[in-house]
């Protein structure tokens, strides 16, 4: 999978012996839209994908001057369809605390993938059958691999 970003050049940096160059933190703009959605379904839908990176640096040192071309693809796992979602825990609180929220609850959302991603905040469906008993809320989501436990409310919805 190839995503269609574009990054901004690295700033000119001069080294001197044993130097840590820093790559400062940029926006990068998303060339093909439709690319970018199909490359992440790929990513949170398989068990394992492809990324790739392709590029032509150059790098000058003194008189001497290297432009190589990068192209290189890897297999890396992926997010499998979170197989292996659990709800740990469940406890039905009542509404006691003042609020529409009546059960509080430990997730477990698991990413067997290498990539960390921020996600922000999650609102999920609660469903059994055709009976939509509430929707959870996931706070300041970042899934790094592993399996992450995260506390969370389901507040109900009001079905008159």
């Amino acid at each position: 999978m190839t995503l269609p970003l574009r990054a901004n050049p690295a700033t000119e940096a001069k080294v001197n012996h044993n130097t840590t160059v820093t790559v400062e933190e940029q926006t990068v703009n998303v060339l093909n839209e439709n690319q970018l959605v199909g490359g992440f379904s790929n990513i949170f839908d398989q068990a394992e994908t492809e990324l790739s990176l392709s590029g032509d640096p150059k790098v000058s040192l003194g008189a001497l001057n290297y432009e190589p071309k990068m192209d290189l693809t890897v297999k890396v796992p992926a997010l499998n369809r979170l197989h292996g979602f659990t709800v740990e825990k469940l406890e039905f609180t009542g509404g006691q605390d003042g609020s529409s929220n009546n059960i509080k609850g430990k997730l477990n959302l698991p990413n067997a993938g290498v990539l960390t991603l921020g996600l922000g905040n999650l609102t999920l469906n609660i469903i059994s059958g055709d009976i939509t008993l509430g929707v959870v809320n996931v706070y300041n989501v970042e899934l790094k691999p592993g399996i992450i436990q995260a506390i969370s409310t389901v507040r109900s919805t009001s079905t008159s």
